[in-house]
């Protein structure tokens, strides 16, 4: 008899789990799993959906793929190869429905303190494997030597082969040769800015032994504060483009930006990975929402495989034994019930692409579908109506739980009592919530003045620090207007805690009539932000998201955090697993690379404990 696995939550974390557990017809007969979902969508913070009437996307926030995420791209190459077929045909491989992207831009147009960066060309695409262990030194050395290559100049001889603190020195010298190149003034405050970073972050390695000690030992720094502690100056901590490392993982407390923390270590190799190890491109942006590109096909592939959805299941209680070592029972509220002569809810709906239909999810549920009062997707998620409860029970209904819900719900209480482990793991660790917006404009971001190359911006003003150039997705959504839009912007930043919807909304013009000339110039009149440019001429035609509920928050590596993570086989309770961007694995920090990792870790925690080998990971399409 199979194994039956309960995987609370179907975040990505949880996606990956079942992916790594059905991936083999020898692993499809060895477990049962299956998928409790509150509401009618999968994917947690990375879901989308489609407004029902216009089939607009609307999204969590601002979604993209570094280009060093190479176990969510295996993940994914390996779900759109297994569907070849069948899949929606819009984008037969996985890499077809994603664009490289290869410039970046950090800070504030009209300042010094404006980056363009452009990214070289690497080899390979990503995903031709499951990630390992990166060098540092590889990392370190990769980074300097394009240092040297954006400046235009020789690396020196021998540098591979010197002391680290010879090499701070020569990246200090760097500094000062900078001064002497005759360069316009934006490129010299960014060349000199670049080179006292690396100088700091490699005079920082070589003090505190990174490179024979793990990079963890400086986690109890906050990044910004190590670096200056080795040495860099003011203006380097505070550039755009420290700043913007700081966006890209929401790395605010409460969501004041006047107080930004991340652990030195998980952030310096981050960063290091982001511009050393991509392959390709640094950044990969979707063709499509990411619910429709990366969750769909996930859903699509799992139930072929005989993975079983539960959607509107959500997990309200973990009760252990007398022992407090196991979990006995789950109890499970139901939130809708399926309508008459429906056997099964089918949540996925086709929408034209130009090269062939997409499977997506709608915003809200189908309630042709369902029986009782329609409710909205968020409130499904806040908990919702409940029509029935049902106990689990351990041995009966499942041998095996995975608990893929974030770190902070109240489902894991009973295991805070029981474990000081848990206790310390959810007192020490922090999320925040977040906002995003919308904006589908009559013109286009270069006649509204954008005159840079680059689609991707961050390190701007709060609350929507940073953007992007979407209108790449026009062609494959509608439009509640009878004219067309011809841009398409998303925004995205923290929002303070506890949030207030009504300051939120007003915040939002407050910051268009303040900031965005400086982006846009031809949207900037005396009275503030040009609003008839937008679709519909004013802001209730367009779409603003408050990210808050526990599985829409984004999980901080602040630091002293990531030591109390918990990592997927070692819960202190038997049979009980853990997924999620929360757990304690290789990166320790929020990202969809953190996620499918750590489901990955928890399916050979669950072969292990079982007995059974896992199989070998082959090439992907």
């Amino acid at each position: 008899m199979p194994k039956k696995v309960l995987i609370i939550g179907g975040g990505l974390g949880g996606l990956a789990t079942a992916w790594a557990l059905s991936r083999t017809p020898a692993l499809q007969a060895a477990f049962s799993v299956t998928v409790l979902q509150p509401g009618g969508r999968l994917g947690g913070k990375c879901g989308s959906g489609r407004e029902a009437t216009s089939g607009r996307i609307l999204e969590h926030g601002l979604h993209m793929l570094m280009g060093w995420y190479d176990t969510a791209f295996y993940v994914l190459r390996d779900v759109y190869g297994a569907r070849a077929s069948t899949l929606s045909p819009a984008y037969p491989q996985a890499l077809d429905a994603f664009e490289p992207i290869d410039r970046v831009a950090f800070g504030r147009p009209g300042t010094l303190d404006r980056w363009s960066l452009p990214f070289p060309a690497r080899p390979g695409v990503p995903g031709d494997q499951p990630a390992g262990d990166p060098s540092l030194r590889d990392l370190l050395f990769g980074a300097i030597d394009g240092l040297f290559v954006r400046i235009g100049l020789p690396v020196p001889p021998g540098l591979a082969f010197m002391a680290l603190d010879q090499v701070a020195g020569e990246l200090e010298r760097l500094v000062e040769a900078v001064g002497r190149l005759a360069l316009p003034p934006q490129d010299a405050y960014a060349l000199a800015t670049l080179s006292d970073l690396m100088a700091a972050i490699t005079h920082g390695i070589h003090r505190d032994q990174l490179l024979t000690q793990p990079v963890e030992r400086i986690n109890h720094w906050d990044f910004r504060a190590w670096l200056s502690y080795h040495g860099a100056r003011r203006d380097t901590v505070d550039s755009a483009v420290v700043k913007g490392l700081y966006d890209l993982v929401f790395a605010y407390p409460d969501g004041d930006e006047g107080n930004p923390q991340v652990e030195a270590g998980s952030m310096l190799m981050a960063a290091l990975q982001m511009g050393v190890s991509y392959k390709g491109a640094p950044v990969w942006r979707m063709k499509g929402g990411m619910g429709e590109v990366a969750i769909a096909p996930l859903y699509e592939v799992l139930k072929d495989r005989g993975v079983q959805f539960l959607f509107f299941h959500r997990a309200r209680e973990l009760k252990l034994d007398a022992t407090q070592t196991q979990v006995e029972q789950v109890v499970v509220d139901r939130q809708a019930d399926l309508a008459p002569g429906v056997t099964e809810y089918q949540p996925l709906v086709d929408r034209p692409a130009p090269t062939g239909n997409l499977r997506c999810w709608l915003e809200d549920p189908d309630w042709s579908q369902l029986q009782g009062a329609a409710v909205s997707r968020q409130e499904l998620e806040r908990g919702g109506p409940v029509v029935g409860t049902v106990t689990w029970q351990r041995g009966t209904d499942y041998d095996i739980v995975v608990g893929a819900t974030p770190f902070m719900s109240p489902l894991y209480t009973p295991l805070d009592d029981a474990n000081d482990d848990w206790k310390l793991m959810r007192a020490t660790m922090r999320s925040v919530a977040t906002q995003c917006a919308q904006l589908w404009t009559m013109q286009t971001v270069q006649a509204m003045g954008w005159t840079s190359r680059e689609v991707v911006h961050s390190g701007f003003i709060p609350p929507f620090s940073s953007w992007a150039d979407m209108s790449h997705l026009l062609p494959i959504e509608g439009s509640p207007s009878p004219a067309p839009p011809r841009g398409c912007i998303y925004l995205c930043g923290v929002t303070p805690t506890p949030v207030d919807s009504a300051h939120i909304n007003a915040e939002w013009s407050d910051w268009l009539d303040a900031h965005c000339g400086r982006l846009w110039p031809a949207t900037e009149v005396a009275s503030g932000f040009r609003y008839e440019l937008l679709e519909g001429g004013d802001l209730a035609h367009q779409y603003l998201r408050i990210n808050d509920v526990d599985s829409e928050r984004y999980v901080l590596s602040v630091p002293g955090s990531s030591r109390t993570r918990i990592a997927p086989g070692h819960t202190h309770f038997t049979d009980f697993y853990v997924a999620g961007d929360w757990v304690k694995g290789r990166i320790n920090g929020g990202s969809a690379e953190c996620a499918f990792e750590s489901g990955l870790d928890c399916a050979d925690a669950i072969l292990a404990a079982s007995g059974i080998a896992r199989p070998p990971y082959p090439p992907v399409p």
